[in-house]
């Protein structure tokens, strides 16, 4: 018997397996080999790890999971590379940032609710500054994982700084274009406010991310997964952190952003 040496768990197989799975936040239990083969053909230009990851997203429908796959990639030959210069006032709010990482490792994606305005924003440049920090995140990752961990703060949260339509917008966008990348979201404080929300934007969500969201009524509860040297002050950490736009380039290669360039110039010129 053989199997992987990688992923969470050793795959049994009736010989020496093909599959090259790098991330051990990757189930080998939760799909089968030979749907990832078949999607190899399908899809020669992505690793084991990706197509796993859909995989896995569509409980091992061979069918689904095509699907998904399919309409990201087409969302992302229309779309990207998103330029930091396309949603520069949205990175600038100060409301996202990737700052330290979990007790397990894990990029940390710091979101503060009370920089955020939806009657001043525009819903698709938002929605394109999730994308180019999500960007982000997939490209800093170490290598033997796939998955971050998402803070809320929400100290200073005001019913004016929630924003259900841009939750809406953005949800199954995500699930399309990032699945199973999400360890876990821990959201601080929480109060009865957040909870009538989240009884309301949980539902546009699958099952799999729901179940990932943790509310902390106390800071103790955000400690028990994030060391206080990463926990922004306001948050009652030791972080003292003050966020600069300038600290995030585009991530992307030259030759991505030679080509992102060219072809907004084309679009300019028609």
């Amino acid at each position: 018997m053989f199997g992987t040496i990688f992923g969470t768990k050793e795959l049994a197989t009736e010989g020496p397996t093909t599959l090259v799975i790098k991330s051990k936040d990757i189930d080998l239990n939760k799909f089968s080999e030979s749907n990832v083969i078949v999607m190899r053909e399908k899809y020669p230009g992505l690793n084991d790890d990706v197509l796993a990851r859909y995989l896995i997203a569509r409980n091992n429908d061979l069918t689904k999971a095509c699907e998904q796959l399919q309409r990201a990639l087409e969302w992302k030959a229309l779309h990207c590379p998103i330029l930091k210069s396309t949603c520069i006032k949205e990175i600038s709010s100060g409301k996202l940032y990737i700052r330290g990482v979990c007790k397990e490792g894990r990029p940390l994606l710091i979101y503060r609710s009370c920089k955020s305005f939806p009657n001043e924003r525009d819903l698709e440049e938002a929605a394109r500054m999730l994308v180019w920090f999500a960007e982000h995140l997939q490209r800093s990752m170490p290598p033997h994982m796939s998955k971050y961990t998402l803070l809320v703060d929400r100290v200073g949260h005001k019913s004016e700084n929630t924003d259900s339509d841009l939750m809406k917008h953005v949800s199954s966008q995500f699930q399309d274009l990032f699945p199973e990348t999400l360890m876990r979201a821990i959201i601080y404080p929480s109060d009865v406010v957040f909870y009538s929300i989240w009884a309301i934007v949980k539902w546009f969500m699958d099952p799999v991310t729901r179940e990932k969201v943790q509310p902390m009524m106390y800071l103790s509860g955000v400690e028990q997964y994030i060391d206080r040297q990463y926990i922004p002050k306001s948050m009652g950490g030791d972080d003292e952190y003050e966020y600069n736009p300038d600290d995030f380039a585009d991530p992307y290669s030259e030759e991505e952003l030679a080509a992102a360039k060219e072809t907004a110039a084309k679009s300019a010129s028609a």
